[in-house]
């Protein structure tokens, strides 16, 4: 018998009789296309990681997001309402894409929300910490109780 996976021509001997080699290529096959499944997958969660924590960009997608909404939603509305009063299913698919587009956007909104909203307590914490350092007896205070009790003498 011939190899399947190279070209036919091959004959694999084991054991005195002939085989097919799929198990070796075939093993080797899945390995390189879950490698490539998980490199894609990683270079995607790279690229939203990226996207979500650079607040230009992030603002940037938004609109782009919002502009390609509304386009599908309106061009579906004039470009293809009587095409699709005629096909229900049709109709009830873009019905649940919009819908889903639209749910996207205020989950994106809400998530850039917080974010601003963390950023925003960072900076004041960090200005409290600032304008605090040298008030003795406060939590964020780096000198010892020691030196504050028994100031150096000058």
């Amino acid at each position: 018998m011939a190899c399947r996976f190279s070209g036919g021509d091959r004959v694999h001997r084991r054991a005195g009789g002939p085989f097919f080699c799929a198990g070796r290529v075939a093993g080797q096959t899945e390995r390189r296309h879950r490698k490539r499944v998980s490199s894609f997958v990683r270079f995607c969660l790279v690229l939203s990681r990226a996207i979500l924590s650079d607040t230009k960009v992030r603002r940037q997608w938004m609109f782009l997001l919002t502009l390609g909404v509304l386009s599908f939603v309106f061009g579906g509305y004039f470009f293809g309402g009587s095409f699709m009063s005629d096909h229900p299913w049709i109709f009830l698919f873009y019905l649940a894409v919009s819908f889903g587009g639209l749910i996207f956007l205020v989950l994106f909104a809400i998530f850039d929300i917080l974010m601003v909203r963390k950023a925003l307590k960072a900076e004041a914490q960090a200005a409290f910490r600032q304008a605090t350092r040298g008030l003795p007896g406060h939590p964020f205070d780096d000198t010892k109780p020691s030196d504050v009790e028994n100031p150096p003498v000058s």
